[in-house]
């Protein structure tokens, strides 16, 4: 009776992991263009859903590819 169950098993894991010969193949989807951070400046608004400081700025800038910028509100 095991050996049955581990046949059975085997069976249907084999069967749903072979593709069907029928299937054509389809055509590779085309690669969206990069996202770009560059020329962003983003606000902190809240953090794990807790909200900042009133009169906080807290911000992350991308100025130019390959820097980041940044203010943590008391310190740059």
């Amino acid at each position: 009776m095991k050996s049955l169950f581990v046949f059975l098993i085997a069976a249907i894991l084999f069967t749903t992991g072979c593709p069907s010969a029928d299937k054509k193949p389809t055509k590779a989807a085309t690669p969206a263009a990069p996202f770009s951070l560059v020329g962003t400046e983003w606000m902190l608004a809240d953090l794990a859903g807790t909200p900042v400081i009133a009169n906080s700025k807290a911000s992350l800038a991308f100025p130019e590819a390959g820097r980041v910028a940044g203010n943590g509100s008391c310190n740059h």
